[in-house]
């Protein structure tokens, strides 16, 4: 009794054991279900809601889940082969076998699978012949519908080279067996439909030919009576071809086995296969699938399989093994694994257009593609979508007035849709809508309406203002394209490739005018051309680069202290519909403009930042302003020196709307003035990449498919080599970091045969860039001189403003100091003969540190002339320390306009300056006051 009893009590708590569990597994079921609901697009999710679903043994839950998950995602192999494995051990009924057979048919669509086809054949088969010994007469699968599925899956799978024979095999075993069974002698049909079987399959290339040729002369021996001799020779004329193409792709099968089915050996497999003189589409086709049963998530895949089956849509029918029904669903589930990628919307509505489908059809695939949230949250491939819509409805509308305003309504309705998504960069959709309202619709108005917008987003765009003057230059307005170009040419400073719209002006002016219009063109555009090469040389950059080196050091927000400056900002477009930001009316902030590439300007309100941004209390705000212009940077007092420092910490290289890495520093007013308009370049860009170890035939859009797994890159410039770089580059701009740094997963990957190298995007310095010449490096030194000029500066106790750290030297560092004809070498921490040191100016409590008076003669000229060295003032022996408010600046002996006559002159009338010896010279003792004292 007492084993029992214990037998008993060890019993319940097993029970409640697995009660427990019970109930643990079902609340983690209750949460996954209603996680799905939240979101169904829960790859992960779905898997684990099936897998315990399957554990709790709910079966019927376990349809749904799987059913709910079919529909958002094409499932695997394996998934698939589990479902259909349990529902064809369940079904009894005849109803419940349809269903699995119309289960096994959704199987085959999503991916090309030998096992499912397997599977599916099998079962198949296996029903068939049991329905036949019970004598049951209204079974779901004759033998008719049996010989059916083997077509079909042989359509799909015979020329899969490595397994093929697999499906093909198991066919005509049961093909034979049937014949066999047959108790009459053989019917002559039968015998000449399993001959004609072999025979197409000899002419189709396949791993086991050799098998095949056995089992012919096999069956044609023992059922046709033929000789042995007849069937060899008839074998060998059918199998002949077949051979051949086999010994072409055995090696690339191989590879392919060796490599576990690697994306680049299907990419190479690929490439052979669709050469113009190999390309069959039963093959490629095929080929095509097995790559994307492996690797489906793959873009170009998908791309390129779409567009062989559109370039075959003209061929012979002889050439396509598929039906119409069959090809449009390729377009369909390239959607369905991909649908971020416009393109493949767009070849599944021209796919259904060829094959002259219903309008709803078309209208019903765009509406699914605007409900994708992955597509929705890019614009650029968002535009491709509706893009191809409005010009597949533009192909069948009536040419009146009426079917052209059912097109602007579907235009404007695009513009709305990508507007809503974040706008479109290249505005696609507005430049269709401009070439038909200006060549199809006839109205010129609403054509020049729209380049108006248009270019208020593309103001940096070369091609851009090339595209609107080459419209009036097509309607033979002349003056309006005229003007177009002036205006361009007026922007060449912010163009993205200034030589282009020079060439194409200069070429317009040639065709259209006589010769005062030509040489003002040559005029205007070599004085820009000018302009954009001094720009160039400031930053030791390409003309391709310059545009987005602009904007990394183009920030300007009121900050703690010292802002770095920025580009001047464009001037507004000239149009009629003005929009002014909403910053613009506020004196309380300050309006932060947009200096990308392709979004200088933006007639939406621009992002702002308060002058208080949690640091600190502002005291003073000074934005310097020329010419009615803010010149790029900004300076801001705080009270104390933590509240400053808490703002460059605080703000330092961080991002803010459309700005990339602001640059905030603590002003030190020791140091010789600055100019702004040439600040050094940070050594790495953010956001942006250099990508080498491409090919030369590589396009934009390939770049930006590549990239498409780690982001929405903004911007691709490629460059395609030259005379000192023979390989060709990109650069990828992306505007989040977190893209940037994720796409560096593709250094060391393979890419079309070719190892890829993708790194930060590294600024040339000046003094090493090739091809600079000796000015440009002389007025680099130059700069670099002034800027190191009084570097080292000292702070008082209790002075807001924190000093810079002089750099640490290891040696004595050797400076040349021009006295007289003679040169002097003067080692720092050494006191140079005949240089007196520098008063600091002096301040007064009231007067910000930040925004004190430079001391007479440091300001240098901002290009480097001839000579310039000669005129540097001496370094600062001892800096005064200053405080921004309520601290007195002290000063050494002698007021300002002394020190700075000692420091430039020696004692007095000591030495004698030096006579300039050309005009540069003559410049540059103007600038620095020395001309001025001669003439004194």
């Amino acid at each position: 009794m007492d084993n029992l009893s214990d037998s008993d009590g060890e019993d319940n708590h097993m029970g409640g054991v697995e009660n427990a569990a019970s109930q643990e597994l079902l609340t983690n079921i209750e949460v996954l279900k209603a996680s799905l609901q939240t979101n169904p697009n829960q790859y992960e999710v779905h898997m684990q809601l099936i897998a315990l679903l399957k554990s709790a043994a709910m079966f019927e839950e376990l349809r749904a889940a799987r059913e709910a998950m079919s529909a958002v995602f094409p499932l695997s192999e394996e998934l698939w082969l589990q479902w259909l494995n349990d529902e064809s051990n369940m079904a009894t009924s005849e109803d419940e076998k349809e269903n699995v057979l119309n289960l096994y048919e959704r199987a085959t669509t999503d991916y090309l699978s030998i096992a499912i086809w397997k599977s599916y054949t099998e079962y198949a088969v296996q029903e068939y012949f049991e329905a036949a010994e019970h004598g049951d007469d209204e079974s779901v699968l004759t033998k008719d519908k049996v010989t059916a599925i083997f077509q079909k899956a042989n359509t799909f799978t015979g020329h899969h080279i490595a397994q093929s024979h697999i499906i093909w095999n198991a066919w005509a075993e049961f093909e034979t067996q049937i014949l066999d069974a047959q108790e009459s002698p053989s019917s002559e049909d039968d015998i000449k439909r399993i001959k004609s079987m072999y025979e197409q399959r000899l002419v189709v290339a396949h791993a086991e030919i050799d098998n095949t040729v056995s089992s012919y002369i096999s069956f044609v021996t023992g059922h046709s009576g033929e000789d042995f001799e007849k069937a060899m020779a008839e074998c060998s004329a059918l199998a002949a071809h077949a051979r051949e193409m086999l010994s072409e792709r055995e090696s690339l099968e191989l590879e392919l086995t060796s490599t576990a089915n690697s994306l680049e050996t299907f990419l190479k497999y690929l490439t052979f296969e669709l050469k113009p003189k190999k390309k069959r589409f039963p093959y490629a086709r095929t080929l095509f699938e097995r790559a994307l049963a492996v690797h489906c998530l793959v873009p170009t895949l998908w791309i390129d399989y779409t567009t062989l089956v559109l370039s075959m849509f003209h061929h012979k029918k002889k050439d396509i093994d598929l039906r119409p029904t069959e090809i449009i669903s390729i377009g369909a589930r390239a959607t369905r694994n991909c649908p971020w990628i416009g393109d493949l919307w767009e070849s599944h509505m021209l796919l259904l257009e060829s094959y002259v489908r219903p309008e709803e059809q078309v209208n019903d695939v765009v509406v699914k593609a605007l409900a994708d949230p992955n597509l929705a949250a890019n614009p650029q491939e968002l535009s491709k979508v509706v893009l191809a819509h409005c010009a597949y409805k533009y192909r069948k509308i009536t040419k009146n007035e009426d079917g052209y305003n059912l097109i602007r309504q579907a235009l404007e309705h695009a513009v709305a849709v990508i507007d809503a998504a974040g706008g479109d960069p290249a505005c696609n959709v507005q430049r269709y809508w401009i070439e038909l309202e200006a060549f199809k619709f006839g109205n010129l108005t609403k054509a020049r309406h729209l380049w108006s917008d248009v270019i208020v987003k593309q103001k940096t765009m070369a091609d851009s203002w090339i595209a609107m003057a080459e419209m009036d230059k097509r309607l033979t307005n002349i003056k309006e394209a005229r003007h177009t170009y002036k205006r361009a040419c007026d922007q060449a400073k912010h163009l993205d490739w200034p030589e282009k719209l020079f060439d194409s002006w200069i070429t317009f002016e040639r065709e259209n005018s006589g010769d005062f219009e030509y040489r003002e063109a040559l005029i205007r555009t070599r004085e820009a051309m000018k302009s954009v090469e001094v720009l160039r040389a400031q930053y030791g950059q390409t003309y391709a680069e310059v545009v987005s080196v602009a904007a990394e050091i183009a920030p300007v927000v009121p900050v703690a202290a010292e802002i770095a400056p920025m580009a001047p900002e464009p001037e507004a477009p000239e149009t009629n519909n003005k929009r002014k930001s909403s910053t613009e009316e506020s004196d309380q902030t300050f309006k932060v403009p947009k200096v990308e590439e392709k979004e200088a300007e933006s007639p939406e309100p621009q992002p702002t930042i308060s002058p208080k941004d949690d640091y600190g209390n502002v005291i003073r705000l000074n934005v310097p302003v020329r010419m009615g212009r803010r010149q790029g940077f900004g300076y801001v007092q705080y009270p104390t020196a933590e509240e400053a420092q808490a703002a460059v910490d605080g703000l330092d290289g961080r991002d803010v709307g459309e700005r990339r890495g602001l640059v905030v520093k603590i002003s030190d007013t020791t140091k010789a003035a600055r100019h702004y308009t040439d600040p050094p370049l940070p050594h790495e860009s953010r956001h942006e990449l250099r990508l080498s170890g491409i090919s030369d035939d590589i396009q934009e859009a390939d770049i930006m498919k590549l990239m498409s797994l780690y982001g929405t890159p903004a911007s691709v410039y490629i460059h395609r080599g030259s005379d000192e770089i023979k390989e060709p580059w990109a650069n990828i701009k992306f505007d989040v970091e977190d893209e940037a740094r994720a796409a560096l997963a593709l250094n060391g990957t393979e890419y079309y045969g070719k190892t890829l190298s993708v790194k930060r995007r590294s600024f040339v310095r000046l003094e090493t860039e090739k091809g600079v010449g000796r000015r440009e490096r002389r007025r680099f030194a130059a700069r670099q001189g002034a800027r190191a000029q009084g570097s080292c500066s000292t702070s008082s106790e209790g002075s807001s403003a924190v000093p810079t750290e002089a750099p640490a030297v290891d040696e004595p560092k050797v400076e040349k100091k021009i006295e007289g004809e003679k040169i002097q070498e003067v080692k720092s921490g050494e006191e140079p003969s005949k240089v007196a040191p520098k008063a600091p100016s002096s301040l007064t409590s009231m007067t910000p540190r930040s925004m004190a008076p430079r001391v007479l003669g440091k300001v240098m000229p901002r290009t480097g002339y001839k000579g310039l060295k000669a005129f540097k003032p001496a370094s600062t022996a001892a800096a005064g320390a200053t405080s921004s408010i309520g601290s007195q600046s002290s000063s050494s002996s002698g007021s300002v306009g002394e020190a700075s006559k000692e420091a430039e002159g020696g004692k007095g009338e000591a030495s004698s300056a030096p006579k300039p010896r050309s005009n540069s010279d003559f410049r540059a003792m103007l600038l620095s006051g020395q001309l001025k004292r001669q003439i004194q």
